[in-house]
C-alpha cells in the first residue's frame, strides 16, 4: 500500500522529514491486542522548542510512538535502527507559513 505525504503538522509539530515502509511496516507496538504497526515515521519540530520528535505513525499519519530527539542526525539514526532492516528514504515536509 503506498502512503501519500504527511500533513504539514503532526500533533502540533512541523514535519521536517518523513519516510513511509514500503513493505509491511517498520515495527509494532506492543502490547494489548491489537497490536499498532508503525508504518511510517516523521522527524517533526514543535515552533517553542530546539529538540526534535521521532514520530511513529499508522496508516493514517496518527501519531502512536515519539521520542525527543538533540538533533535531525540522532533523530535519523534511532529511525534507521527501528526500520527492521528496511532503507529509510526521507522526503522533506511541507513547509508550514
Amino acid at each position: 500500500m503506498e502512503m501519500g505525504q504527511p500533513p504539514a503538522q503532526l500533533d502540533g509539530a512541523d514535519v521536517l522529514f518523513w519516510a513511509a515502509s514500503r513493505g509491511g511496516g517498520f515495527y509494532e507496538l506492543g502490547g494489548e491486542p491489537p497490536h499498532i504497526r508503525v508504518v511510517a515515521m516523521a522527524i517533526a519540530q514543535y515552533s517553542d522548542q530546539k529538540t526534535v520528535s521521532l514520530f511513529g505513525c499508522d496508516g493514517s499519519w496518527n501519531v502512536v510512538a515519539d521520542m525527543d530527539w538533540d538533533s535531525i542526525e540522532e533523530a535519523k539514526e534511532v529511525a534507521a535502527q527501528k526500520a527492521g532492516g528496511e532503507t529509510l528514504i526521507w522526503h522533506p515536509g511541507q513547509k508550514t507559513s
